[in-house]
């Protein structure tokens, strides 16, 4: 992939995390039906493909630091994050609502799963991601012209 078609696709991304992100904190509050967890939606073997897909891809631009809890004022360590995990696993908690019949009204169940999910998961890597993205294309040091 050269770096105008890398650049392509981190821009793209960007606006679809960030739509995510917007969607996700309209998500109404309500209690699930049932007990029932989520099946799994992405096999183990699914998700490293993607993850690799996405790091081949990315190549250099795969990788940056992050502290893992801002709000912990007492841990300042950066740790080195990647934009395929990150992206991966969005993909992986969001599959079921985002496949299939675009008319579809979720149930509570599934939207409270929504809800949870972007609140304990994977709204964490849409906002490093995001954050990564932006300097990747904006920031001082960026990488991708």
């Amino acid at each position: 992939m050269g770096p105008h078609s890398r650049r392509q696709f981190i821009e793209r991304a960007l606006v679809a995390v960030a739509d995510l992100f917007r969607l996700a904190l309209s998500l109404p509050r309500v209690k699930p039906d049932t007990r029932d967890g989520p099946a799994d939606q992405v096999s183990k073997e699914r998700w490293w493909s993607i993850y690799n897909q996405l790091g081949a891809m990315l190549g250099d631009a795969n990788a940056y630091w992050m502290v893992f809890d801002p709000a912990d004022t007492k841990d300042h360590e950066a740790i080195v994050s990647t934009l395929s995990d990150d992206l991966a696993d969005i993909y992986r908690d969001l599959k079921a609502s985002i496949e299939g019949d675009t008319q579809k009204v979720l149930t509570s169940d599934e939207l409270w799963e929504l809800r949870f999910s972007f609140e304990t998961h994977w709204g964490q890597h849409a906002v490093s991601a995001l954050s990564a993205m932006h300097a990747l294309l904006y920031g001082p040091t960026a990488i991708i012209d």
